[in-house]
């Protein structure tokens, strides 16, 4: 892939040309999500609460907008302007598999989402993407030096996108973590969206027997102090715990409860990424749960009391699969995440992209096993 940054931008302007000629499109849920089966990624605007998400199919890099969350079985989804694959010059036929192409949401206050981190795995290519939201596009783009990541780079989309906040809320760096390899880099300088930060090597991270699943946790202060990795092989579960004074300083605890207590077998349903973990805030803002979808059988459940010495696992009595009435598919089936964040800064909800029907459901209540309802998303507008 070409990575000459002037390139790069003279694609972007073509594609945005293009684009604006034709015009937005306000599309319904089934016709925004037609085409094959893709996974996806998104990204959450949040301006104290979830204001808007973005999320971006990789098998060709369209990119949709859902707003008017107020009622979330009532979503409205456009057709964005702006093309993920274009504005960074990768060729739109060139598809990705999941965990190559990754988004990072950058804090700018404690309770704004103001720019995005992009990573392009199997090239170590790192790009900005500022004014998130401006004109219904991800915004401005601008590229790191020199492929800050190349020292990962591989092909096999084993990775995790860790981002980390001070103790101010705002997000100052990133931890790029293959779970392959057990190599992770970290980069600062988030905060003025540095494009020549240093990269620091990270050394004593586990190399997993599957695809990783992880999710930041964060204190009251909206500072990130660990983060949970799941090794979706074994089950494994994992902290790496941050110095607050030194980035490049990663300790590494394996929990004694393993994801096999409540997932014991995989499903029937092909999943590459077996497991999705999605942190559950509490109204102070710390991080008080973790989610996690088994996405080869549909089965949910709760790692509760996260900042305790030992969290408990609580299996959900609900199935997504059963309560959506998704049948077992011979594809693969890819799941994307989106919290809905309360004013208070609360996970009041979780919006689901399934990759095989390309719609979206919601789950209420994910912070109660006993509680947690999933229905399927309207299109709005």
């Amino acid at each position: 892939m070409v990575g000459n940054p002037s390139l790069r931008r003279s694609r972007v302007r073509r594609l945005t040309i293009r684009l604006l000629l034709t015009g937005a499109l306000v599309l319904p849920l089934a016709a925004a999500g037609q085409g094959n089966n893709h996974p996806a990624v998104a990204l959450p605007l949040i301006v104290g609460d979830t204001d808007r998400f973005f999320y971006f199919d990789l098998g060709n890099g369209s990119g949709y907008l859902a707003d008017r969350l107020r009622d979330p079985l009532q979503i409205r989804v456009r057709l964005s302007t702006q093309n993920l694959f274009g504005a960074i010059g990768r060729p739109t036929e060139e598809s990705a598999v999941a965990g190559e192409i990754l988004l990072g949401p950058i804090f700018v206050s404690s309770t704004r989402v103001g720019a995005s981190l992009f990573v392009e795995a199997s090239t170590g290519y790192v790009a900005f993407f500022d004014e998130a939201g401006r004109n219904n596009q991800l915004g401005k783009v601008s590229v790191a030096l020199g492929r800050p990541f190349a020292p990962l780079r591989s092909t096999d989309g084993n990775y995790a996108l860790l981002m980390r906040r001070d103790g101010s809320g705002r997000t100052e760096g990133a931890y790029l973590y293959h779970a392959t390899t057990g190599r992770g880099l970290y980069y600062g300088g988030l905060r003025g969206l540095e494009t020549d930060s240093r990269v620091a090597t990270i050394t004593n991270l586990p190399a997993l027997t599957g695809r990783v699943a992880a999710a930041a946790i964060q204190s009251g202060r909206e500072e990130t102090w660990t983060y949970f990795v799941a090794d979706g092989g074994n089950g494994e579960i994992y902290y790496f715990d941050l110095d607050d004074r030194q980035p490049a300083r990663v300790a590494v605890r394996k929990s004694s409860s393993v994801l096999t207590e409540v997932f014991p077998e995989p499903g029937t349903q092909p999943a590459p990424v077996r497991f999705l973990a999605v942190p559950i805030l509490a109204v102070d803002d710390r991080t008080q749960h973790i989610f996690v979808l088994d996405a080869s059988s549909g089965d949910m459940a709760l790692v509760e009391d996260v900042d305790s010495q030992q969290p408990a696992l609580r299996k959900a009595a609900l199935n997504l699969h059963t309560a959506t009435g998704l049948t077992t598919s011979t594809e693969p089936r890819h799941w994307t995440s989106v919290p809905n964040l309360s004013t208070s800064g609360q996970t009041i909800g979780i919006w689901l992209r399934d990759s095989v029907t390309r719609n979206w459901v919601y789950l209420d209540n994910p912070d109660s096993p006993a509680e947690m309802t999933v229905r399927t998303v309207a299109a709005g507008g």
